[in-house]
This record gives C-alpha cells, sequence and structure tokens, in this order.
C-alpha cells in the first residue's frame, strides 16, 4: 500500500459528484469515537477548556448545511491519519499531536 498515492486520491476527488440525495450521514459511534480521539490530547491542557471547545465542535459539526465537513468526514480523516499518515512521521510524540489536532 503506497500512502503517497491515497494521499494523491483524495487530493484528486471531485467533491462535486456528490448530490443533495447522497448526503455523508455520521453515527453516534463517530461522535464518540472523535470525542474520544479530542479528550485524549495533551494531557496538561485544561480539562474544561477540552469541554468548552468540544461543545463548540459538537454543534457546529452537526449543522444541517455540513454536507461534507461532518462526523463522518472527521472519522475518515483520522483512519487516514493512522494508517497512512502515522507511519510516515518518525519523529517525537510532538509532532504526531500536532498533526492529529490540526484535523479537527
Amino acid at each position: 500500500m503506497d500512502p503517497l498515492n491515497n494521499i494523491t486520491k483524495l487530493l484528486t476527488m471531485d467533491p462535486t459528484t456528490h448530490s443533495d440525495d447522497s448526503k455523508i450521514l455520521y453515527t453516534e459511534d463517530d461522535i464518540m469515537y472523535l470525542r474520544g480521539r479530542w479528550f485524549e490530547f495533551q494531557q496538561t491542557v485544561n480539562q474544561d477548556l477540552k469541554v468548552k471547545y468540544w461543545q463548540i465542535f459538537d454543534v457546529r459539526y452537526r449543522e444541517p448545511q455540513r454536507f461534507y465537513h461532518n462526523f463522518f468526514h472527521l472519522r475518515k480523516l483520522y483512519e487516514f491519519y493512522d494508517t497512512q499518515v502515522l507511519p510516515l512521521i518518525l519523529s517525537e510524540d510532538k509532532q504526531k499531536a500536532a498533526t492529529a489536532i490540526n484535523i479537527f
């Protein structure tokens, strides 16, 4: 499996091929998975701050006009990150954390 080939496929996908009838839906499992990912970031970050920003994400990513950039999309990004990007990052945990948090 070639990670760079997979990245190229993602970057060349045509977002206009989706219609309103094929809206990508997310599940509660997607939300709980992402909530877990969010709260695992940096143990030194204030818990109240994590809760505050999760609540903002939770509201925003559920908005009805979010056709594509929703919880399903975020989960797919993390799956790609875990299987394709993370193995390529050979540096410290700080680099891994910085890359992971940028998905949100």
